[in-house]
């Protein structure tokens, strides 16, 4: 998509802090259920685990990482 549409794509990303998940070990090869450890001290993933909501949003781009999106009673606001 970035070569495609340069500067007006943009990636989401996903993270976990603990599980399983499907994963390869490298591209091309076959994939395996992987056990994912739990998450390092310091890192996003403790982070987001520690916020305790299903969904939310945290712009990286600001110095001061803040929720900007919260779950309200099932509905979404922003």
């Amino acid at each position: 998509m970035r070569e495609h549409l340069g500067r007006r794509a943009f990636g989401i990303g996903f993270s976990t802090y603990s599980g399983t998940v499907t994963a390869a070990s490298d591209w091309g090869e076959p994939t395996e259920r992987k056990r994912v450890r739990p998450a390092l001290a310091g890192s996003y993933e403790e982070l987001f685990h520690a916020i305790g909501l299903p969904r939310f949003w945290i712009n990286l781009r600001e110095r001061m990482m803040q929720p900007a999106y919260c779950e309200t009673n099932g509905s979404s606001a922003r």
